[in-house]
Parts: structure tokens; C-alpha cells; sequence
């Protein structure tokens, strides 16, 4: 080799060992809750508690030996799912990588394993279309399969990763977050300012539907203002404060309105924008890895942690009651009709059905048979009853609301009223199962005859149209064929796994969710060399991991996104660059006086 060459070569692996270097501290500053003082003996492992990791094991079996029960297919095969995904799960925790593989983790066990479990043990209606899907022995056993090699793909993508890492080598250390040195001098200003722009966003978005989930926007503002406000509500805002958050902690300030914040801004943007995901993908991500370093937080205490999760749960309740109002009254076409009207009339129609069932079993019954059957037919009749009269009552009340001044204000609060006394409280149960995509899309793709290479190929590149439905939509027969696509923007989403078998192909499935882990941890490594900040890592982790899992509809809307995604980190590593303050001290914006320590 020539004296260049070794030259060059010297000089790639220079960058590679540093590189590898920061991202060794990175999992240093990450996992073991250390920058800011010397790691605790009993963290550096980075492994799962065997207590944590057994008493999961006893919660994982009651189900596990339900649904092994319940599942019609090839019991083996249930067990070679379960067992797979569970090995997927527990290496999000186990030797903890990164925030996003931990997330996409999570996200693809519920939406596979819990969502099939569930759905087997109780035995009720999938919430998500599944096209043709006949629900056969053979089929069920398709889906499985396909599941447990999607989920085989993603720990082989980290086993790669950790191989790659382990390769090239790496030199342990710590690192402390890059402070900028006027962040002192600023500190309560940029705070002040991210609030009100929080508030001046919610309101203006509320008012003008600029970007809300499902609906076309109602205003065009002037270019680039609504591309702007869109990247404030999904990630921008989130973005400043985990920033300030993590400045914050380096300088051993006191976190009460820092962390408070967190929760302030999920509640805001998942209102604004319609999204009751927005509330515990904005708020848990950030509040989980500043709870990693919460042994420097000033003037903290247990008390406090416990205060926090209540307001947090209670704010969970209230964001999920806002935001289904909200959509309600938005999502409906015709004449508004309030949730409990909604569920007072579909309750009284099915127990129509049930009442003219038990009435032709009575005349086959014998005179025994008969009196019990008469008995549960009166029953069936007063709760028909009692909810025809809560129907009568909520239409009479928002056809009197319609007819007001303040009508809209009336028909909101009636509705709020429901959902926050009640509603929520089933929504929730409800989303914490069928909230995860996976299962369905598998489902609805399995059904599919036409699945080859070609359409995989053809779904990567189309192009999404205003009005013209997605290939998804034709393959899970949706409900939203029939939506208005010049008021609505509605989509079913099949997720990685589905989408990747659009091929037929196992292998392309198998490849192309190692090639998805992989991307979420390799980008979680670029966004740490950038910023140096590990709550920012787990923020974003979050986000990319719940794209990765709901991919696959129109896959080209993805490229803004995450295009929106790129610039809060570019900006972020801007912002804390030397130049960025030397461009400040030019403009003479700078305050050299010594900050008062608060």
C-alpha cells in the first residue's frame, strides 16, 4: 500500500474511533445516568433486573395461557410467535442500545403479540379493517408467521449493530451536554418566549385549522407559516424544551417548571392537532430519560416524582377527552350527534336484535325454558328502554344547542362532559390495545391474492394525490374509500411488517426490518454526535420508532417529516456551535453579566 493510501486510511479510522468513541459515552450518558457525576457500580452493566425481568415473565404467562387456549391454528406456532417477540421485547431493555430500538421494541409487541392475545381471549371485533381475511386455521397461521420473522429482522438488526460497534472498538468515557456559554445570561427570557409561542400556536391552530389529524387545512397562510406552525406543534416545541431541560440539568438548576413544561406542551399540541398519541409520545419519552438522571436534579424528591405522575395521568384524561371531542364535532359530515346519543342508539339497536332472538326462542321452549326466557326478554326491554330515553334526551339537547347563540360552545361542553365523567375512561381501555398497528395490516395483506414484488415497488413510489386513496386503502378495504378527501384526510395504516410483505416475500420482510432497526440506531448515534443531549435521543428515538411501526401508507409522505425532523436537530447542533455564539457577540445581543444562580 502506498504512503497516501496509508494516509487515508489513518484518517477514516481516526473518524470512525471517534465517532465510535462518542457513541460510547453517548450510551454511558444514556443508559447509566451519568454525566454529570461517576456512573454507580450497580448501573454499568445496562441490564434488565432479574427481579423485573421474572415478574414480567409471571404477568406474561396468564395471557400467554389464555390465548395458547384460544388461538385456532397450529399451537407451536403460537408459542414460536409469543416466544420471538418476547425475546424482541426484552432486548429493548436488556443491554439498553438506545432509547428508539427500545420504543420500536414496544411498540411492535403491543401491535403483534398483546393485540392477537387479547383479541383471542376475549373474542372481539378488530377495530381496524382487515380486508378479505377469512380468519382460517392456515391463514391465522400466515400472519403469524409473518410477524415472528419481522420480529426475528429487528433483533438481528441490533445484533448487527453490536457487532459493528464491537469491531471497529471504542474507548469508554463521559461526556458532559454542550452548554452554550449565554444560555446562563438567558436562560428565564428563552424560557418565557418558548411558552408564549406554545400559547400563540395552540390558539392560532385552533382557530385556523391549520394542522389538525384527519382534516384538510382550513387556511393557507403565507408561505412558509404553515409548514412552521405544523413543525412546532408535531416536534419543534418538544424540541426547545428538551433542549432548555437538558441545560438546565448541566447548570444544577432547579427543574419544577422544566419538567412541568414537558407535560404543559404534550397537553397543548395533542389538542391543537387532534392526536391523542401526541400527549404520551411528546411527554413519556422526555419525562423517562430525565428521570434517568434525576440523582442531580436540585431540590427534587420522591413527593414531588409522585405529584408528577398524577398530574401527568390526570392530564392524560383530560387530553384524550379534549382531543375526542374535539373530533366529534369536527369529524362528523351530517348533523352533529353527540358520543353518548351515539352509544345509547347502537346499544338499543343491538338489543332489538337480542330481544327478537329470545322471542323465537321462546316459542321452541318448553314451559320451564319459557319463564326464564320471558324474564330476560322484560330485562332486555327496560334497559332498551332507559337508553332510548338517554338517546331522546342527548338529541333533544343538541338540537336545543344548535339552535342557540352559542351553539358550538354548548354542543363542546355537553360532549367534554360525557367523555371526561366516562367516556375517556373506556377510550382508553380500548386504545391500549387496539391503538398499535401491526396485526391488522398483516392481516389485511395476507387476504390480498395479488402480492409480488411489483407492488411493493409500486406502493414505494406512489405519490400521494389530495383525494385519491392510497394502495392500503384498496388492500384493507377501509372505511375512508368512501371519506370526502377534499374535507378529510383519513388513512389505515399497515405498518413495516405489512407493508414489506406486500412483496410475498418472507425475505424481503425478514431484510427489510433488519434494515429499519438498524436505521432507528444509527440515527439515534447521528442525533447524539450532534447534541450530545440523551433526552433529545429519546424524544426523537420515540418518534421515529412510531413512524418505523405505522409505516406504509403513501410512504413519500413520509420524506417531509422527517425532513422536519432533521431540521430541529440541525438547528439544535447550530445553536450550541462555537460560531453561533460568536455570530451573537458580533451583534453585540450578548449579556456578559453574571446570571443570578436560581
Amino acid at each position: 500500500m502506498s504512503t497516501w493510501q496509508h494516509e487515508i486510511a489513518g484518517h477514516l479510522r481516526k473518524r470512525w474511533t471517534a465517532k465510535t468513541h462518542a457513541h460510547e459515552k453517548f450510551t454511558q450518558i444514556n443508559m447509566n445516568n451519568s454525566t454529570l457525576a461517576t456512573v454507580p457500580p450497580q448501573l454499568r452493566k445496562n441490564r434488565l433486573p432479574l427481579v423485573l425481568l421474572m415478574l414480567g415473565l409471571l404477568v406474561w404467562l396468564l395471557p400467554f395461557t389464555l390465548g395458547l387456549a384460544g388461538y385456532s391454528g397450529s399451537k407451536a406456532l403460537y408459542v414460536l410467535f409469543s416466544i420471538v417477540t418476547g425475546i424482541m421485547l426484552v432486548t429493548g431493555f436488556q443491554k439498553m442500545t438506545g432509547y428508539g430500538y427500545l420504543f420500536l421494541t414496544i411498540f411492535l409487541w403491543l401491535g403483534f403479540w398483546l393485540k392477537l392475545t387479547i383479541h383471542t381471549i376475549l373474542s372481539y371485533p378488530f377495530v381496524e379493517p382487515v380486508g378479505s381475511f377469512v380468519g382460517s386455521a392456515q391463514a391465522w397461521d400466515e400472519v403469524l408467521f409473518t410477524a415472528t420473522v419481522a420480529s426475528l429482522g429487528v433483533i438481528l438488526g441490533k445484533l448487527l449493530y453490536n457487532q459493528i460497534k464491537s469491531r471497529f472498538g471504542a474507548m469508554h468515557g463521559e461526556i458532559k451536554p454542550v452548554v452554550p456559554p449565554w444560555y446562563a445570561n438567558s436562560r428565564k427570557w428563552l424560557w418565557a418566549g418558548l411558552m408564549v409561542t406554545g400559547a400563540t400556536v395552540l390558539l392560532v391552530n385552533l382557530k385556523y385549522g391549520i394542522h389538525q389529524i384527519g382534516l384538510a387545512p382550513r387556511t393557507i397562510l403565507m408561505w412558509p407559516l404553515n409548514a412552521g406552525i405544523a413543525w412546532l406543534l408535531n416536534i419543534g416545541l418538544a424540541t426547545g424544551i428538551t433542549v432548555l431541560l437538558w441545560w438546565d440539568i448541566a447548570l444544577k438548576k432547579n427543574l419544577t417548571v422544566p419538567i412541568y413544561a414537558i407535560i404543559a406542551e404534550a397537553l397543548v399540541s395533542s389538542v391543537s392537532i387532534l392526536s391523542r398519541a401526541a400527549y404520551v409520545f411528546h411527554a413519556i419519552p422526555q419525562l423517562w430519560a430525565a428521570h434517568r438522571f434525576k440523582h442531580t436534579f436540585k431540590g427534587w424528591s420522591h413527593a414531588k416524582t409522585g405529584l408528577l405522575v398524577a398530574i401527568f395521568a390526570l392530564l392524560l384524561v383530560v387530553s384524550i377527552s379534549a382531543v375526542t371531542t374535539f373530533r366529534n364535532y369536527l369529524y362528523q359530515s351530517g348533523a352533529y350527534l353527540s358520543t353518548a346519543y351515539q352509544v345509547a342508539y347502537a346499544r338499543s339497536e343491538a338489543l332489538m336484535s337480542a330481544i327478537a332472538a329470545e322471542q323465537l326462542k321462546i316459542k321452541n321452549s318448553s314451559p320451564a325454558e319459557r319463564v326464564a326466557l320471558e324474564k330476560r326478554v322484560r330485562e332486555l326491554l327496560a334497559e332498551k328502554l332507559k337508553l332510548d330515553a338517554i338517546a331522546a334526551k342527548e338529541k333533544a339537547k343538541s338540537d336545543e344547542a344548535m339552535k342557540s347563540g352559542s351553539a358550538q360552545s354548548k354542543v363542546l361542553l355537553n360532549e367534554f362532559g360525557y367523555q371526561i365523567t366516562g367516556g375517556s375512561s373506556t377510550l382508553m381501555l380500548q386504545l391500549s390495545v387496539d391503538r398499535w398497528i401491526g396485526l391488522e395490516g398483516l392481516m389485511a395483506v395476507q387476504s390480498y391474492p395479488e402480492k409480488n414484488r411489483d407492488l411493493l415497488w409500486q406502493a414505494l413510489n406512489e405519490k400521494p394525490e389530495a383525494g385519491k386513496p392510497d394502495i392500503y386503502q384498496t388492500v384493507s378495504d377501509s372505511i375512508y374509500l368512501k371519506s370526502d378527501g377534499t374535507k378529510f384526510r383519513f388513512a389505515t395504516l399497515p405498518g413495516a411488517a405489512a407493508f414489506l410483505y406486500y412483496s410475498g416475500s418472507l425475505l424481503i420482510v425478514l431484510l427489510g426490518m433488519v434494515f429499519f432497526s438498524l436505521a432507528v440506531l444509527v440515527i439515534e448515534f447521528v442525533i447524539n454526535a450532534l447534541t450530545a443531549n440523551p433526552i433529545l435521543c429519546s424524544l426523537y428515538g420515540a418518534v421515529i420508532a412510531s413512524n418505523v411501526a405505522q409505516f406504509g401508507g403513501s410512504p413519500q409522505l413520509s420524506l417531509p417529516y422527517f425532513l422536519m425532523l432533521a431540521c430541529g436537530i440541525l438547528l439544535v447542533w447550530i445553536v450550541q456551535t462555537r460560531l453561533f455564539t460568536q455570530v451573537l457577540h458580533k451583534l453585540k445581543l450578548l449579556n456578559t453579566a453574571q446570571p443570578r444562580d436560581d
